[in-house]
């Protein structure tokens, strides 16, 4: 045979280190179910998103790998079939590379169908760039509160939507999300309002009960230390010497002198 010198053959070659798990979220639609929604429009029976996290960009890598899982997940054919599948993209920044390999090298046409949404047209299936930051707040509150950009209102308007949902709904993974990326606005939240109006929403999440014993302590810390000060302030009017004050509150004399 020619070309032996400029042919290299592998009979096998591993592609991950690890057994592969596709680490994306399936959303199953039944059949016929149409959703008037501007996120889930081009839904079929199987469909995969990636979300990227705040902190995170989407990249062409990511693209070829996302593509790569879709075909993996239809192999066996219980699965579903390919034409019975969309992907989404979910980001906070603007993926122009992407957008311009998408373009560019596979000759994909993108409409911005939505402010937002970019439908990405050309393939056997349907796909979607979903910009977070882009969604209206109003019509995509779910997902474009998914960061960690959320303001006290917002937060709130989150957790009282997710309170009006049943209890078995599968939301436990996205306040997961939603309170690891938002613990510092969480925290505000709670100390501004009755800690317990959460509690029915975000019980079944993990890190609930971490951070809310975790915010507890420090509100109790604070409330001890406002009574130290006050209790000195009422012996500085009293004209107590500061180094009874001391013996009695634990404060240092710098801390007095500057109540």
């Amino acid at each position: 045979m020619p070309y032996w010198d400029v042919l290299d053959f592998e009979i096998e070659h591993s592609l991950t280190r690890e057994p592969l798990r596709i680490d994306l979220v399936i959303i199953k639609k039944k059949k016929d179910v149409v959703i008037n929604k501007n996120i889930a429009v081009i839904f079929r029976g199987h469909n995969i998103m990636e979300y990227k996290s705040p902190d995170d960009s989407l990249a062409v890598a990511d693209f070829h790998k996302v593509m790569a899982y879709a075909h993996l997940y239809c192999t066996p054919p219980e699965n579903g079939d390919i034409r019975d599948m969309t992907v989404s993209f979910v980001t906070s920044r603007e993926p122009r590379e992407v957008k311009a390999h998408l373009r560019d090298v596979y000759g994909y046409r993108l409409t911005e169908k939505a402010h937002g949404i970019t439908l990405v047209e050309g393939d056997v299936l349907p796909m979607q760039i979903i910009e977070r930051k882009k969604l209206s707040a109003t019509d995509d509150l779910w997902l474009a509160s998914l960061g960690g950009d959320l303001d006290l209102e917002r937060t709130k308007a989150v957790l009282e939507e997710a309170g009006k949902i049943p209890r078995n709904a599968p939301i436990r993974a996205y306040l997961s999300i939603l309170l690891k990326a938002n613990e510092q606005k969480i925290g505000e939240v709670m100390k501004m309002s009755d800690i317990t109006i959460f509690d029915e929403v975000c019980e079944a999440v993990p890190a609930w009960k971490e951070w809310k014993a975790k915010l507890q302590g420090e509100g109790a810390t604070r409330e001890k230390a406002r009574g130290k000060a006050e209790t000195a302030r009422l012996m500085k009017a009293d004209n107590e010497p500061v180094s009874k004050i001391i013996r009695y509150t634990g404060l240092t004399e710098e801390e007095i002198r500057a109540l």
